[in-house]
């Protein structure tokens, strides 16, 4: 068994490589290539010797890692919660998902479900051991030893983490089985977890009431929820987590050795664990193969709703373009992404408190995280976004049949994930103006409001012409964009990515420029006389010079889109 999966998995990979060195006879394969390497080696390899980011963390480091002995048990509840989220949230398996190849070649053979999900985690390590092999090469610690002590860590908790999914999802499909055997292995987890989870809560209530000291901070919150961890009921609890994040902390290799001995220990417990659950295997392999092939982790399932939102007979021609995004997005989203989403933001807002440490770090925390996070959406949503042409010119046949103008037909696709993004990044925006007075104390209410307003207004515009010129790009040079839900990956596909993003800021700033102009001479003309409020309608002014750009532009492709030949068009590759 053993020697078939190192068998299929070396010759998948030969055949991997085959194919990427083949693409390396077209020069945009050789250019995107040659950039990804060299952003690669500088921004790992190179950093190491030219940072002096890296000197100093060489010399810092090993003086301030020993002195925090509560490193571990930080690592251990964040494991801990990690398991709270994936019980509370269900996560996929991919050691449960099968390609084609493998359903119709494997499932016949006479290989046991046992050994389906070993050969299923044996190919998964060529994508597990990415992670570690880039922190060993950027570990601030320079000497070998220490690069080899942080891939092993790395690369067991991965391991840890992935079977550990892989059991839930197993667990999941056994609450359900007649054999009583079978389900009390389904709740052995959540019982481990939730008296973990029980006794670090009932050992924290206790020491703050006990606490002779006044918690008055988050990071003596912080102190006092790691001494507490470390002694009594909560240590004993806690251990598998602190088991397998203890390698991490390790400062010399006889400690490593012994806390990896613990962490291995508890990856063999999870292990047996998850193949004692045998009863599930049949329910679960067998409802993955009978789901379709998913070519890239980007394919998004759309579950049907009912849409309140019905078009009408006449109107303007965009809005079913709008229409149809939209309800995608409405038909992708649903609770589990929601907390998933309202999970991770939660938990950066906590780090960042806890590192602040202020008394008023939460609303403070959460006002600049919101700002930030309404900028990051506006500038780089549409990188991410691609329910535009960058997805539907794969159906270019279809689209070239319907009675619509071209330049009609680009305004569509843009409109619609601008709505999307623009109505995100509006509602981050809300929050940081209701609580900027708390994260922008130095500044006056008129100038926060009118700015916060002013930045609104320009969104919408900014995520427009981002689409605009992403759109551009498809139909200039279709072969370059990657169409579909498939993401191609590579060192050439990042390169290619760091040439696109590259050129899209660089027309970017270009077509900002006009709008800009304009709108600081409204500025100029106007705060005199209203003072900061004069930002509103400088950005009203901008922001209309970059509408009219983007109806001229789109128009203007029209053209290119006409002529655009369908063989030209690169299809996905699964």
């Amino acid at each position: 068994m053993l020697s078939a999966t190192l068998y299929v998995i070396g010759c998948s990979a030969k055949n991997r490589v085959s194919r990427r060195l083949a693409r390396l006879r077209e020069p945009r394969y050789v250019v995107s290539a040659v950039v990804g390497a060299a952003y690669l080696y500088f921004s790992f390899i190179g950093r190491m010797h030219f940072s002096e980011g890296a000197r100093l963390g060489r010399t810092l480091l090993p003086a301030l890692i020993p002195t925090f002995a509560g490193a571990p048990s930080v690592g251990g509840l964040a494991l801990l919660v990690g398991a709270l989220l994936t019980l509370a949230v269900p996560m996929p398996s991919g050691l449960l998902t099968f390609s084609r190849t493998d359903r119709e070649f494997l499932f016949p053979s006479p290989m046991s479900r046992r050994q389906l999900l070993f050969y299923r985690q044996l190919r998964s390590q060529m994508g597990v051991v990415i992670a570690p092999v880039v922190i060993a090469l950027t570990y601030p610690l320079a000497t070998p030893g220490a690069r080899v002590r942080a891939f092993v860590s790395v690369w067991l908790v991965l391991t840890i983490c992935q079977i550990f999914f892989t059991g839930i999802a197993l667990s999941r499909a056994s609450l359900a089985a007649p054999s009583t055997r079978a389900r009390v292995i389904a709740w052995l987890p959540s019982l481990v977890v939730a008296a973990s989870a029980i006794a670090v809560v009932l050992g924290v209530v206790q020491a703050v009431f006990t606490q002779t000291l006044e918690v008055d901070s988050a990071r003596a919150m912080l102190r006092l929820l790691v001494d507490t961890c470390q002694r009594g009921w909560p240590r004993i609890a806690l251990w598998p987590f602190t088991a397998i994040a203890a390698p991490l902390f390790a400062q010399t290799m006889p400690a490593f050795i012994l806390t990896l001995a613990g962490a291995i220990a508890v990856y063999l417990l999870i292990l047996g664990w998850v193949l004692s659950a045998d009863e599930a295997f049949d329910a679960v392999i067998d409802t993955t193969a009978d789901a379709p092939d998913r070519p890239g982790r980007g394919r998004v399932s759309y579950k049907p709703r009912h849409m309140q939102w019905t078009l009408a007979l006449e109107g303007r021609q965009e809005t079913p373009f709008v229409w149809k995004t939209l309800t995608q997005v409405l038909r992708a989203v649903n609770r589990r992404l929601l907390i998933r989403v309202a999970a991770v933001g939660v938990w950066l807002t906590v780090v960042l408190v806890m590192v602040a440490g202020r008394a008023r770090g939460v609303t403070q925390i959460a006002g600049l995280f919101a700002a930030f996070a309404a900028l990051f959406v506006v500038f780089f949503g549409p990188q991410m976004v691609r329910l535009d042409l960058r997805q539907d010119l794969q159906h270019l046949e279809l689209l070239k049949t319907w009675p619509v103008r071209a330049g009609t037909t680009i305004r569509g696709q843009i409109l619609g994930p601008t709505v999307v993004v623009t109505t995100v990044a509006w509602a981050l925006g809300a929050v940081a103006l209701v609580l900027g007075t708390a994260a922008l104390p130095g500044m006056t209410m008129a100038l926060r409001v009118a700015g916060g307003v002013a930045l609104m207004i320009l969104a919408p515009a900014l995520t427009l012409a981002q689409f605009t010129v992403h759109n551009a790009a498809v139909l200039f040079f279709p072969a370059w964009i990657t169409t579909g839900s498939a993401r191609p990956r590579g060192v050439d596909a990042i390169g290619q990515r760091m040439i696109m993003l590259g050129a899209t800021w660089l027309v970017l700033i270009v077509a900002v420029l006009p709008g800009a102009m304009v709108g600081g001479g409204v500025w100029w003309g106007f705060q005199r006389v209203i003072g900061p409020w004069s930002l509103i309608p400088a950005a009203l002014a901008g922001a209309l010079v970059m509408l009219c750009e983007v109806i001229v532009a789109t128009e203007a492709l029209g053209s290119v889109y006409e002529g655009l030949d369908l063989t030209s068009v690169e299809r996905s590759q699964v």
